[in-house]
């Protein structure tokens, strides 16, 4: 594969190309001129009439050529009804030509390249191009059109230099295909019915609708995890395992959409507000407290960090701010409320709990370790999802006390508490605050925390107020400053 800043080789001679045609009319005559004129303009030495045949000269040497002249590499047949018809009776000069083409165009077979090629200038009225019949079992390149003509010129070149479309490499089969979990199916299904929405340049509502019904079909299956009375680690688990694919298919999907322009902000607002209220209607639903719902919790948890984390490597801090600021509408115990961002988060104790017994172990965030493990995606490293959870964590407590000491009073922001706050120091610092280190890099990122400079964020995180209200708090076991280099935030140009 040729590097892309390694352009090939042009040919130490450019290809000599002759033009046979018919002057149907003056019109026609420019048009096949200016298709010349452009040909040599990209480095064909194309020959016609018009301009190489000189006064005096001899019309049928000049055609001679054709099938004389060694350098003479590509011959093109510009069709009209015109030229078809004088082609076929052997009429005038271009009925001459065709006869000196004819037993070459006729014994152009095989894989080798070929000399001659038909560009129609002009089509009947069924559609069907005017060519010559020993040009009528073979392709032509349409030029029918102006919008023809420069949708196929490359194709035109293709033929003159011998330089035919590069093989689209094999790629990796839909993973659809190799899927066995039907609700796998349906989100990776509805993923590639979005996206061919999006190439086909139609309004994606519905269809993303339908797509936030399959992510969330695993997680809407869910039951409570009850074993002899008790919150059953291994059934929790087990329905856990069926969100995977869900979870890629939104990755991929996410993905895909930002890159189209085409993922707008309340469509996550939408997706996210489903996915908050989800635990409080599994609650009501198998008539037990929310605790119950961890797994479904820590599901919930997973989905929103991966599509932060998606919005971070694909650098939109726009889409970001918007939903992190955004309203979202609570329901709990049949009452609407609007809420933050922050209700997302919820408790998930039981589930640490009971995996810390069942695994006979004592990890610091039982959270995090399996999330660790499920960390599946390639293109979204475990190292990134742990940066999604400490900008969420930095994000909402930035606004939490930046709004108290606006208001002069406490001010009640739905926080996110860092999640795997344990594991942000393991993996050293975070490529987003790295970056964050330029001052230009930092300007499209502070609107997401709320302030105006990375002072400003240093002087809310290093707080020392009589008011612990306002410590900013700091997940438990994390290295937080060097993870999140706060201390190099705006030090370079």
């Amino acid at each position: 594969m040729t590097h892309p800043d390694v352009q090939p080789a042009p040919p130490a001679e450019p290809p000599v190309v002759f033009f046979s045609y018919a002057w149907t009319s003056e019109a026609h005559k420019e048009r096949v001129l200016g298709l010349r004129n452009r040909l040599r303009s990209d480095g064909v030495d194309a020959l016609i009439d018009q301009v190489n045949l000189r006064d005096g000269e001899d019309t049928f040497h000049f055609m001679e050529r054709i099938a004389t002249d060694p350098k003479l590499k590509k011959v093109v047949a510009v069709c009209d009804r015109n030229y078809a018809e004088k082609v076929d009776a052997r009429k005038g000069g271009s009925g001459t030509e065709g006869s000196i083409m004819s037993p070459e165009v006729y014994g152009q077979i095989g894989d080798g390249p070929n000399k001659y090629v038909a560009v129609v200038f002009e089509k009947r009225d069924d559609g069907q191009a005017y060519v010559p019949t020993m040009f009528a079992t073979r392709l032509y390149i349409d030029m029918s059109t102006d919008d023809l003509l420069a949708q196929n010129y490359l194709r035109l070149l293709r033929f003159l230099f011998d330089r035919p479309e590069p093989e689209v490499p094999i790629g990796t089969p839909p993973a659809v295909l190799f899927e066995t979990d039907p609700t796998s199916v349906a989100a990776l299904s509805k993923g590639m019915l979005l996206r061919s929405t999006v190439e086909r340049g139609r309004r994606v509502t519905t269809p993303w609708k339908e797509f936030m019904t399959a992510v969330l079909g695993p997680l809407r299956a869910f039951t409570a995890p009850w074993k002899d009375q008790h919150w059953d680690i291994g059934d929790a688990l087990k329905q856990l395992g069926t969100t995977v694919g869900a979870r890629d298919a939104l990755v991929d999907t996410v993905r895909f959409l930002v890159r189209e322009d085409a993922l707008k902000s309340g469509m996550l607002v939408e997706l996210f507000q489903a996915l908050g209220n989800l635990t409080y209607e599994q609650a009501e639903l198998w008539g037990v407290q929310t605790e119950a719902t961890a797994h479904t919790r820590l599901a919930v948890t997973e989905l929103v960090l991966y599509v932060v984390a998606v919005l971070i490597q694909e650098g939109r801090p726009d889409l970001l701010r918007e939903v992190l600021t955004s309203d979202y509408l609570w329901v709990y115990q049949g009452e609407e409320r609007l809420t933050e961002f922050g209700f997302l988060q919820q408790d998930v104790s039981w589930f640490d709990e009971t995996y810390n017994a069942a695994s006979k172990t004592q990890w610091t965030s039982p959270r995090a370790e399996y999330m660790k493990r499920r960390a599946t995606v390639e293109s979204l490293p475990w190292k990134e999802i742990l940066q999604a959870d400490a900008l969420l964590h930095l994000q909402t407590h930035l606004r939490e006390r930046t709004g108290s000491m606006q208001n002069g009073a406490w001010y009640g922001v739905q926080t996110w508490y860092g999640q795997l706050g344990p594991y942000w120091g393991r993996e050293g610092k975070f490529t987003l605050f790295l970056r964050c280190a330029s001052q230009a890099f930092l300007q499209d990122w502070l609107p997401v925390f709320g302030l105006p400079s990375a002072e400003a964020i240093r002087a809310v995180v290093n707080n020392r107020s009589g008011d612990p209200r306002a410590v900013f708090p700091f997940p438990r076991d994390a290295n937080f400053s060097a993870a999140m280099a706060l201390a190099e935030l705006g030090t370079r140009p």
